[in-house]
C-alpha cells in the first residue's frame, strides 16, 4: 500500500525515482503489523511456502509497471531465511538452498538481491561464547565458510547464456561450448516448525524442522556437444558435505578450539568434488539422485576445442 501511494504521487512529478527497494523476510505479515506487546513473548511464524518471495517480488513488480514505471529497476536490498540470529538452520544447509532457489526465481522481476548479511561478526557482542550461534551471516565470526556461502559459489559457476530452466534446475553455457547443469531439492517446512521455530532442538535435531521428503532422481538429455573428449566436475552441497555443522560435531560442539580444530572445520566443509574425463559424440546423458537440501553442479567443458571449420564438418553446434 504504501509503495502504490508513493508511485501515484510520483507519476504527478517531472521526475522519478532512480529506484525503489523491499526487503523480504519469510514470516507471516500479520506479525509485523501486529507486533506483541513488549511484556509478551515475541514468536514469529515462518512462511511454509518456497514460493512466497517470488509472489510478492512479482506483485510489487507488476504495480510499478501499472504506474508506467516498468523502467525503474526494483531491489531487494535484504532478504534472508530467517530473521533470527538464534536460529541454528542459518548456519545449516537450509539456507544455501533458499538462496539458490529464491535467487533462480527472482532474477526476471528484480534487478537486485542482497542477502542479509555477510559475516556474523556484527553479531557477536551478545553471542560472545559459541563458534555458531545461528547468525544470519554467510560466514562465521571468525571466517568459517557456511553452506549459504558455497550457494553463491555455485551461482557463479554458471553460464552466460541460458539454455533451460525448470522448478529444479537451470542449464546455461559459454560461447567455449562449457555447460553448466546446477540441480537444487530444497526441503520443506514442517508446519510445526513454522509455527513455533522456537521450541525445536535444531542442534540437536537437525532434520526435525522439515517434512519427510524421498530422494529425487533427475535425468538431463544434452544435445548438439562439441565432439570429442570433455571434462566433467561435479560439485555437491548438502548435510553431508559443506556441512559446517557436521564438523562441529564431530569435535564435541566444543568452543575452546585451537588453530588446527579450525584449519580441519574449514577443510571438511567444503562442498564434494569429483572430475572425470568423457568422449561424447554430441550427445550426452547425465544422471543425478538428490536428497532434500541438496544441490550439485556439473560443469562439462570440451578438453579439445575445435576450430570453426572443423566442428562445423563434424555437424557440432
Amino acid at each position: 500500500n504504501i509503495l502504490r501511494e508513493l508511485s501515484l504521487e510520483f507519476r504527478n512529478q517531472t521526475y522519478t525515482p532512480d529506484f525503489y527497494s523491499a526487503y523480504y523476510f519469510p514470516y507471516s505479515g500479520k506479525d509485523f503489523l501486529n507486533p506483541p506487546r513488549t511484556d509478551k513473548k515475541v514468536e514469529y511464524h515462518v512462511s511454509e511456502s518456497i514460493h512466497d518471495m517470488a509472489a510478492k517480488t512479482s506483485y510489487l513488480r507488476r504495480l510499478l509497471d501499472s504506474q508506467n514505471l516498468s523502467q525503474t529497476p526494483l531491489y531487494i536490498t535484504e532478504y534472508s531465511a530467517f530473521i533470527s540470529e538464534s536460529n541454528t538452520l542459518n548456519d545449516s544447509v537450509y539456507p544455501a538452498l533458499f538462496i539458490i532457489y529464491q535467487t533462480l526465481n527472482n532474477y526476471r522481476t528484480v534487478n537486485m538481491c542482497a542477502y542479509w548479511l555477510v559475516s556474523d561478526i556484527s553479531l557477536e557482542y551478545h553471542n560472545p561464547a559459541s563458534i555458531l550461534f545461528g547468525g544470519n551471516g554467510l560466514i562465521s565470526r571468525d571466517g568459517l565458510f557456511k553452506p549459504s556461502c558455497f550457494a553463491y559459489t555455485l551461482l557463479n559457476m554458471l553460464g552466460s547464456q541460458l539454455v533451460s530452466q525448470g522448478d529444479h534446475y537451470v542449464i546455461t553455457r559459454d560461447d567455449d561450448g562449457t555447460i553448466q547443469i546446477l540441480l537444487y531439492y530444497i526441503g520443506q517446512l514442517d508446519s510445526d516448525f513454522a509455527r513455533s521455530p522456537s521450541e525445536h532442538d535444531l542442534l540437536i535435531y537437525p532434520y526435525s524442522p522439515f517434512t519427510k521428503q524421498f530422494p529425487s532422481s533427475f535425468s538431463i538429455e544434452l544435445e548438439n556437444m562439441h565432439p570429442g573428449y570433455h571434462i566433467i566436475k561435479e560439485y555437491r552441497l548438502s548435510m553431508e558435505y559443506g556441512s559446517i555443522i557436521n564438523s562441529w560435531k564431530n569435535l564435541g560442539y566444543s568452543n575452546d578450539l585451537d588453530p588446527l580444530d579450525f584449519e580441519y572445520m574449514q577443510s571438511s566443509s567444503f562442498p564434494y568434488r569429483s572430475s572425470k574425463k568423457e568422449l561424447i559424440d554430441g550427445h550426452y546423458t547425465l544422471h543425478a539422485t538428490l536428497n532434500p537440501n541438496e544441490a550439485v553442479m556439473f560443469v562439462c567443458k570440451p578438453y579439445y576445442h575445435p576450430y570453426k571449420a572443423d566442428l562445423k564438418e563434424k555437424g557440432g553446434k
